[in-house]
């Protein structure tokens, strides 16, 4: 099998795009965070039932970990304000 000019140069130039439609979409997929690339990422793989359960974890696992975050600041404020008191 031989390769002729014009050949190489369409075989070379699929590659080059090929490496860079790849370096862009792992560019925008590092940009990304959390959730929306997760999400992203589950639709192109081919594993699509898995990824609504485990999009639902994540999501409940981000507001539980708002609502320790939220009950920890609360107490800390109370904290704060039964010093004051004290201290007045």
């Amino acid at each position: 099998m031989s390769f002729d000019a014009n050949d190489f140069e369409e075989w070379a130039a699929t590659r080059i795009q090929n490496a860079f439609q790849c370096y862009k979409t792992k560019k925008t997929l590092r940009c990304l965070k959390g959730v929306k690339r997760l999400h992203i990422i589950g639709q192109t793989n081919p594993v699509n039932k898995q990824t609504a359960p485990t999009l639902n974890y994540i999501q409940s696992w981000n507001k539980l970990q708002a609502e320790i975050r939220n009950r920890r600041a609360f107490m800390v404020t109370e904290g704060r304000n039964r010093k004051t008191k004290q201290e007045n």
